[in-house]
């Protein structure tokens, strides 16, 4: 099912567009949308899908904190 994530402040990494206030996110996990909330609905027309607020946080799309502290995982 679709997603559509709302009151965001989602940083695109796109000089262009850097900043956008919703994205809908596709079955695959994948951004399928991002823009605005009105763009998104338009988007979404007909389509089922779920809402999630963001609440005015900030989101940053493909980051991923993958580091670990070898020694720290190692004796686990």
């Amino acid at each position: 099912m679709l997603q559509l994530l709302h009151n965001a402040q989602i940083r695109t990494m796109n000089a262009a567009c850097p900043r956008a206030e919703a994205a809908v996110i596709g079955e695959d996990g994948r951004f399928a949308f991002v823009g605005t909330r009105e763009d998104a609905q338009l988007y979404l027309h007909g389509r089922p899908h779920k809402a999630m607020d963001a609440q005015g946080n900030s989101v940053v799309p493909g980051l991923n904190d993958s580091h670990l502290h070898f020694l720290h995982e190692s004796m686990r």
